[in-house]
Order: structure tokens, then C-alpha cells, then sequence
């Protein structure tokens, strides 16, 4: 994904030259660049997981997660943001607080958030994904080198597998624009 936790619940960046910078009480856990920038990761920003939580409808609570810039400026500053991560170049997946009990991340899957979009940092539109009838959105992030059949300028990024099978593939173009494909489950 191109993102990287330091350390457990480490509260600094690191910048080029490894120094710490950016450390601050206020964050649980701190995501940015890690070896090689595979998917460029934009420079000066990082996410965070904020020591701050967001009580949600089923009396769970989640860490609230944000995008800072050099000075530790939030640029969502959106308390129902629980969970950002990078896709490629200025795309994230933004996933809000869930207040369904089977929300739940394992590896590179997510499930039962109900409100997720594609936020593209430098332009600030985002793509929402609809939610599968009427109650949560899952995703799935490729790692892996799957390509579109027939479009080989497109590499995909994201799925979005609906209850019926159909998919949703989000991808980008040779011009590094996303598109997304529909695969229906009769065409996989």
C-alpha cells in the first residue's frame, strides 16, 4: 500500500534523513512512506490515528483518523473518520465510523463501513461507493498484479464486491485518472 506503521502505536514521523519530527501526544499511531514510494505516496503529509475517539450509535467507540500536513494540520477534521489509507498518487480511501457490530479490518479487507469514498487529496473530489443494499460497504485492496481483461492501461486498486457478486473495480488509466469497471459475477 505503500503506507507503513513505524512502530506499534508510534506518535512521531520520520523524515529522509530518519530524524524524528512531528511527535506529538495527540497520536496513537502515525502512517506514511515507508522504503520505496511503489504507489507515490504524496510528499509532506501523513496519517494519523488520533488518540481521540468518536463514540458511534452502537456504543462502540472508535479512534478518530485524519491526514496532517508538515505542521500537523488535520485535513479532514472530520470526527467520523475512522480508518484512511493510501491507494496510489493523490487517492486515498476514506472510511467513516460504522455503527453496524460486524464492521471489522483483516489484512487488506474492509467490511461493514457505511459510508466509504475515493478522496483525491489534490483535487479534493471524492468517488463515494454505494453501500450494498442499503447497509455497509466492503472493499478489498490489490496487492498483487491483477490486470483488467481486454485493458491493459488500466491497473486496478480497489474492489468492491457486492452481496450478489458483482464487483466494482476501481482503477487507473494511463493518465493516472481513476475509473472503475463493473465485473458482473455471470463475466468472473
Amino acid at each position: 500500500m505503500g503506507m507503513f506503521t513505524h512502530n506499534s502505536r508510534t506518535n512521531f514521523f520520520l523524515n529522509e534523513n530518519k530524524d524524528t519530527v512531528l511527535k506529538s501526544n495527540d497520536y496513537l499511531e502515525t502512517y506514511a512512506v515507508w522504503r520505496e514510494n511503489k504507489n507515490n505516496f504524496p510528499k509532506n503529509i501523513g496519517i494519523v490515528l488520533l488518540n481521540e475517539t468518536n463514540k458511534i450509535s452502537n456504543g462502540r467507540e472508535q479512534n478518530v483518523a485524519d491526514i496532517i500536513d508538515l505542521k500537523g494540520k488535520r485535513h479532514f477534521n472530520d470526527n467520523t473518520i475512522s480508518t484512511i489509507f493510501h491507494l496510489a498518487d493523490d487517492y486515498f480511501v476514506v472510511c467513516k465510523s460504522p455503527t453496524l457490530p460486524e464492521w471489522r479490518s483483516y489484512g487488506n479487507n474492509y467490511t461493514g463501513y457505511e459510508n466509504v469514498e475515493i478522496y483525491n487529496l489534490k483535487t479534493r473530489k471524492s468517488i463515494k461507493l454505494d453501500k450494498d443494499a442499503g447497509r455497509f460497504v466492503s472493499i478489498s485492496i490489490y496487492v498483487g498484479g491483477r490486470k483488467m481483461p481486454g485493458e491493459p492501461d488500466l491497473t486496478p486498486f480497489l474492489s468492491r464486491v457486492y452481496i450478489n457478486y458483482d464487483e466494482d473495480v476501481y482503477c487507473l488509466n494511463a493518465n493516472r485518472e481513476m475509473v472503475v469497471k463493473k465485473i458482473l459475477k455471470a463475466d468472473r
